[in-house]
C-alpha cells in the first residue's frame, strides 16, 4: 500500500541515498598492470566503523570523462573502459595511452552509494544506517513566482545526518558529497519497495560539519544543465 503522506496511523521511514566519489588515482591506491594487456587494476574495498564495503562502483570518470562498464576482454583490449571481478574485489580500467592509472597524469573518480535511513532499514536488499534524525526532513514545497515562464520550482531544504559515533569524521575526508546525486524516499515500516515514494531527487550542496550532526544542502537537478 503507497504511503498516504499525513496518515496518522503509518510509521514512516525516511531513506537517503547519495552518490559520493571517491579519488582512486593516488596513494594508498596502487595499481596492477594485467599481464601485456592495456588493462589495470586495483583492490578496491575498504570497511568503515559500521563495517560497510566499498565494493562494485556505480560509475568510473578519468579526468572528468565517464568509462563504460564492460567485460574483461573488453577492458583489456579497448581503452575508456572499465570492469569489476566481484570475486576478488578487483576494479579494472583502460586508460587512453595503456599506461599506469596511478603515474600521476589522471584523476580517477570511483562512484558508489552511501545509504541512510531513520532507522535500521533494507532497501531494495541493501542495508541503509540509522544515520538519518527523525526531524530533520524538512518539507517540500512546490513555488510559482509572480513573474511565471510556464515552470514550477521544486522547493527543498537539506537533509541532517547523525554524527554522534564519527561515522561522518574520516568519511567527509575520503570521499566527496559536494554536487552529488541524492536522493530521497519515504514510505511505511515494513511496507513493500514498490510503496516507497521518491519526494526528491537532486544535487547536494553545501556541507555543514559539527561533531553531532552533518547538515547537506540541496539543489534540484536543473542547477546540472546550467
Amino acid at each position: 500500500m503507497a504511503y498516504a503522506p499525513g496518515s496518522p496511523n503509518q510509521d514512516r521511514v525516511v531513506l537517503a541515498e547519495i552518490e559520493v566519489g571517491h579519488r582512486i588515482d593516488n596513494a594508498p591506491h596502487t595499481w596492477t598492470q594485467d599481464g601485456a594487456t592495456g588493462a589495470w587494476w586495483i583492490l578496491h574495498t575498504h570497511t568503515d566503523k559500521c563495517g560497510e564495503h566499498e565494493g562494485e562502483p556505480s560509475r568510473v570518470k578519468v579526468n572528468g570523462v565517464e568509462f563504460t562498464k564492460t567485460t574483461l576482454g573488453d577492458c583489456e583490449a579497448n581503452p575508456s573502459k572499465w570492469y569489476w571481478y566481484a570475486a576478488m574485489n578487483h576494479l579494472y580500467l583502460h586508460v587512453a595511452d595503456d599506461g599506469d592509472p596511478g603515474d600521476g597524469g589522471y584523476i580517477i573518480v570511483a562512484y558508489l552509494w552511501r545509504r541512510f535511513g531513520t532507522r535500521p532499514y533494507i532497501f531494495g536488499g541493501r542495508p541503509y544506517l540509522p544515520l538519518v534524525g527523525e526531524s530533520s526532513i524538512p518539507p517540500v514545497a512546490y513555488v510559482t513566482g509572480g513573474y511565471h515562464e510556464g515552470g514550477t520550482k521544486q522547493t527543498f531544504g537539506s537533509v541532517k545526518l547523525l554524527n554522534g559515533e564519527g561515522y561522518f569524521d574520516t568519511d567527509l575526508s575520503d570521499y566527496i558529497y559536494e554536487g552529488k546525486r541524492l536522493t530521497t524516499r519515504i514510505g511505511e515500516d515494513g511496507a513493500a519497495d514498490a510503496d516507497f515514494a521518491v519526494f526528491w531527487d537532486g544535487w547536494t550542496g553545501d556541507i555543514t560539519w559539527t561533531e553531532n550532526e552533518v547538515e547537506i544542502g540541496v539543489e534540484d537537478l536543473m542547477t546540472a544543465i546550467l
